[in-house]
């Protein structure tokens, strides 16, 4: 089994397939070549109980990709709110820059997501 068959599984949203391959021993955390991790192609596709799924089986919320994007940026940029909840509530990291030094709400900012930088800027406010 590949990491590419793991992906090609969350892309497609197959949670079935998802659940038999990890009873087989894929990595939650698999990474495709540019360093993009399952649960950011799941955040990007904003499959919202894909991404429970994933962090509750171990994946981490924080991965970076070779650009320094995380899951969290990747759901801010595309304006997923029930991702950015999803991963807020199970630990990402808000401060994270990408390698361009783009935080999520940097860019929730950027693109006009008004509800995600609200929920971005209570939970700095908590810190």
């Amino acid at each position: 089994m590949t990491s590419i068959t793991f992906i090609e599984a969350v892309r497609r949203g197959d949670i079935k397939e998802i659940r038999t391959l990890l009873s087989a021993g894929a990595d939650v955390n698999a990474r495709s070549p540019d360093g993009w991790s399952v649960l950011m192609y799941a955040a990007m596709d904003c499959k919202t109980d894909l991404v429970a799924m994933l962090i509750d089986e171990g994946a981490d919320p924080n991965a970076q990709a070779i650009d320094g994007s995380t899951a969290l940026i990747k759901a801010a940029l595309w304006g997923h709110t029930e991702v950015v909840e999803v991963l807020l509530r199970r630990g990402a990291d808000v401060t994270i820059e990408d390698a361009e030094g783009w935080t999520a709400s940097k860019i929730a900012i950027e693109k006009g997501h008004t509800n995600i930088v609200e929920l971005l800027l209570a939970i700095k406010s908590h810190e």
